[in-house]
């Protein structure tokens, strides 16, 4: 989910959250998520 709409993915997509963007990722089902980031980025959240 983004802030303003939801992004829906089918198997095999991807999606680029823009820099930052303030957004949360969830699934109903069980899924992998693919988080490449640059070195140096800090880590927020929970």
């Amino acid at each position: 989910d983004l802030r303003d709409r939801t992004v829906h993915l089918r198997q095999h997509q991807g999606f680029t959250v823009p820099a930052g963007t303030e957004h949360r990722p969830r699934a109903e089902e069980r899924a992998i998520v693919l988080m490449v980031e640059r070195v140096g980025v800090k880590q927020h959240g929970d």
